[in-house]
């Protein structure tokens, strides 16, 4: 079996390879295009996404405890360093009430979006959390706490929950069965919502259907219920493929750097480190970086 640094490395830096080949995707609509691109390129530059999982990666290898309103105070901080890596407009808007309003994280987010943000922020950036807390009883609350300073709507946090039980099952699998992981995601999800969406996954696999297929059966846009489950569909359709699943993905997404984002956390949790093309790693912007917080990650959680 794959050694879990291996893993846990291959879950963080897929991710960003994911988002950062995602946001190539959009001025690079074709193939052959995107191919190109990813191989002229000096340096594959990730987004927000990944600048948000450094973030609670850092913050969790520095603390005991999730501590929303401290965890939000880092997410601002990473944001006020780094405002051009393209946050959508929720996280700023929250991280601006806060600082001039004086109050929590959590009635900050609800009084952007009343009842919360049902987007795929919280999703994006799990993966540290995923992996820091993979062997903890308290899974679900422990990932649900790391989404409550800029998501707290039900749909955001199954979302990422759902997403991080993806990435903890993947961690100690060689091989699967598409319904072992189905059975699990069903299991951890709280919405009827994403439990539709699941069972639909599965029925998409079992048909052997086309990404353009899912993607109009599962939708794709940037809220948790419209991403998730097309990335985890992308997942399971070439999941010995990280190259072939990921370019393929990107190129028919709406969030394709999102969706990138969240598919390579499972594929890098899944195959490990050594299954990452090492014409992209090494072009990776901040791979030295990434692969020390993983390193990281994996010695606090073991």
């Amino acid at each position: 079996m794959k050694e879990l640094p291996s893993k846990f490395k291959g879950a963080l830096i897929a991710s960003a390879l994911g988002d950062a080949i995602g946001e190539l995707a959009f001025k690079y609509k074709r193939r052959e295009q995107l191919l190109q691109a990813i191989d002229n390129s000096e340096k594959l530059i990730y987004t927000d996404d990944t600048a948000m999982a450094i973030a609670l990666a850092e913050y969790l290898i520095e603390n005991d405890t999730v501590d929303v309103e401290k965890l939000g105070e880092k997410f601002a901080c990473s944001y006020e360093r780094e405002p051009w890596r393209g946050y959508g407009p929720g996280p700023p808007k929250i991280f601006r009430l806060v600082k001039e309003k004086k109050i929590s994280f959590k009635k900050a987010a609800q009084h952007i979006y009343p009842g919360g943000s049902f987007g795929n922020g919280a999703a994006m950036r799990v993966t540290p959390a995923a992996l820091y807390f993979y062997k903890d009883r308290d899974f679900r609350k422990k990932i649900t706490l790391t989404c409550v300073p800029t998501h707290v709507h039900l749909l955001a946090i199954d979302g990422a929950v759902i997403l991080a039980e993806g990435i903890k099952f993947l961690l100690e699998k060689e091989k699967f069965e598409n319904k072992e992981l189905i059975e699990e995601l069903l299991r951890i999800s709280r919405c009827d919502e994403f439990k539709d969406k699941i069972k639909k996954i599965s029925f998409l696999i079992e048909q052997n259907c086309s990404l353009q297929k899912a993607k109009i059966v599962l939708g794709n846009n940037s809220t948790a219920l419209g991403s998730v489950p097309f990335a985890i569909f992308a997942f399971l359709k070439n999941k010995e493929n990280f190259q072939e699943g990921l370019i393929s993905e990107v190129l028919i997404s709406e969030d394709r750097d999102t969706v990138g984002c969240m598919s390579g956390a499972l594929w890098g949790s899944y195959l490990g480190m050594e299954n990452i093309p090492y014409n992209w790693l090494f072009k990776l912007e901040n791979i030295a970086y990434i692969e020390k917080l993983a390193d990281r990650l994996y010695g606090e959680s073991i």
